[in-house]
């Protein structure tokens, strides 16, 4: 399929900026790349796929965290 690569250099800045913890930044990047491993784009696509992904990745994210 492929790989992801997280870089924890670009990570980090990224996400403390939005308030999430390094760990938090490092599943979501991972999440998202396995998501377009699968397929999805968020990409010069019509904004429903787009919307289709983030949704997605959004659940995926709670679900690791055990936030939902």
């Amino acid at each position: 399929m492929g790989n992801v690569v997280v870089s924890v250099e670009t990570v980090g800045p990224e996400t403390r900026a939005l308030g999430y913890t390094l760990e938090e930044g490092i599943v979501y990047y991972l999440i998202h790349g396995i998501l377009h491993l699968l397929g999805f784009e968020h990409v010069d696509v019509d904004l429903e796929v787009a919307s289709l992904m983030e949704k997605r990745q959004d659940e995926l994210f709670e679900l690791v965290l055990n936030r939902s």
